[in-house]
C-alpha cells in the first residue's frame, strides 16, 4: 500500500457535492490562516490542513441540509465555490499564506 493521498480542493468540493450539498462556500479566517468549506448556514464541512497540505472532512460533513432558495451564509471572508474556478482551487494548495488568496478573491468581486 502507498502513502496517504492528498485531497485537493476540487476533489473535496466534488465529494461534498456528491453527498448532496447544493452550494458550498469557502470561509477564510485571516487570523490563523484557516480555510473551511461551509454550508449556507455556516456549518463547517471541510477544513484545509496546512501542515498536511490536504483537505479533510469535519464531523457530520455527510449531513446535508435542505437548502432554502436564496440563502447565503452571514459574515465576512466568504466566497461561493464553483468547480470551474481552477485558479482559486490551486491557490489554496500552493500558498502558505492566505494573503495571495484573499487578493485573488478581491478580483472576483469586481
Amino acid at each position: 500500500m502507498g502513502g496517504k493521498k492528498k485531497v485537493d480542493m476540487t476533489s473535496m468540493y466534488r465529494s461534498l457535492a456528491q453527498l448532496g450539498h447544493q452550494r458550498i462556500w469557502l470561509r477564510i479566517i485571516k487570523s490563523g490562516d484557516l480555510l473551511f468549506m461551509v454550508t449556507f448556514e455556516n456549518r463547517r464541512l471541510a477544513r484545509f490542513e496546512r501542515g498536511l497540505n490536504t483537505w479533510c472532512f469535519v464531523k457530520n460533513a455527510a449531513l446535508v441540509d435542505d437548502y432554502p432558495l436564496g440563502s447565503v451564509p452571514d459574515g465576512e471572508g466568504l466566497t461561493e465555490l464553483h468547480e470551474k474556478d481552477e485558479q482559486l482551487f490551486h491557490l489554496t494548495l500552493c500558498d502558505e499564506n492566505v494573503d495571495r488568496l484573499i487578493s485573488y478573491l478581491a478580483t472576483l468581486d469586481d
